[in-house]
C-alpha cells in the first residue's frame, strides 16, 4: 500500500503514559512553540493553485475562475490508494449529499485504470483533472504537508480553502463539511 495512502490510524495509551506523554508535550511547547508561532504565517489558498491542470473529457486546461460565486469540493485521489478505490464505491451518495455543488477529481494520471476507477465520478459529471508532477506540492501547498489521499477541500464562493478532510469523503463527511463553511 502507498505510503502516502491514508486510513484512519488511532492511538491508545495506557494512563500513566497518557499523563506523561501531557506534560512532556505541553512542557516542549512551553519550550518551543513561542517562537515558531511568533514566526508563523497563515497561509490563504486559493482554487485558482489548480489552474492549468488538464481536464480529461475535454483535453484543455482546468481554469477555476469559472467556479467562483459558488463553492466546489476538490478532491485528491489516486489509483494505488486502496481508500480512494472505497471512496468511489459510494460517490453516488456524496454526489448527492452535495447538491449542485461542482466536484473536481485532482490525479497525478490518467491512464485506463484511473478511468475505469473514477467511472462513478464521471457518470455523476464530476471534473477530472490530471496535475502530473505538481500534484504532491500542491496537497501540500492546500494543508496536507505529508501529501496524504484521499484528501478533499472544500472550496467558498470567494475560491478560498475553507475546509479539508484527509481521508476518504463519504456523503456524512461533505455534510460536515459543508455545515463548518458556512
Amino acid at each position: 500500500m502507498n505510503a502516502l495512502c491514508k486510513v484512519g490510524v488511532q492511538l491508545s495509551f495506557a494512563p500513566n503514559v497518557r499523563n506523561n506523554m501531557k506534560k512532556f508535550i505541553f512542557t516542549a511547547l512551553s519550550i518551543f512553540a513561542i517562537p515558531f508561532y511568533a514566526n508563523a504565517q497563515e497561509i490563504d489558498p486559493s482554487i485558482n493553485i489548480l489552474d492549468g491542470a488538464q481536464i480529461v473529457s475535454k483535453n484543455i486546461p482546468l481554469q477555476t475562475n469559472k467556479y467562483l460565486g459558488r463553492k466546489v469540493l476538490v478532491m485528491f485521489w489516486k489509483y494505488d490508494c486502496p481508500p480512494c478505490r472505497v471512496e468511489m464505491l459510494e460517490f453516488d451518495k456524496t454526489r448527492a449529499a452535495l447538491g449542485k455543488i461542482p466536484v473536481i477529481l485532482i490525479i497525478p494520471k490518467f491512464t485506463r485504470l484511473e478511468n475505469s476507477a473514477l467511472q462513478p465520478a464521471i457518470k455523476s459529471g464530476a471534473t477530472i483533472a490530471v496535475i502530473g508532477a505538481n500534484y504532491q506540492n500542491i496537497i501540500g501547498d492546500l494543508g496536507d504537508a505529508e501529501g496524504g489521499v484521499p484528501y478533499s477541500v472544500l472550496f467558498n464562493e470567494k475560491g478560498k480553502a475553507c475546509i479539508a478532510n484527509l481521508g476518504p469523503t463519504n456523503a456524512k463527511i461533505v455534510k460536515d463539511m459543508l455545515r463548518q463553511c458556512d
